[in-house]
């Protein structure tokens, strides 16, 4: 099975994306299909009547200068 995640991509150097560990970049060249820039996947064996569970994910580290203040974020 393949899974497909998209991690946030910023041109700013001094923001950071720290990924967790368990993914990958998928592999762009001749005969491959094009992929949205922060792809990562997983490819795992998951035998008839199994389960599997993938850990994953990552954080955003804004400098304080950047960050917002007050006020909802989400509004």
């Amino acid at each position: 099975m393949e899974v497909r995640e998209r991690v946030p991509v910023t041109s700013d150097a001094e923001i950071r994306i720290e990924e967790n560990a368990g993914w990958q970049s998928p592999a762009d060249g001749p005969g491959t299909e094009p992929h949205a820039p922060g792809t990562r996947l997983w490819r795992i064996e998951v035998p008839p009547r199994a389960t599997a569970a993938l850990d994953g994910g990552y954080v955003i580290r804004i400098p304080a200068g950047k960050a917002l203040t007050g006020g909802n974020r989400r509004s």
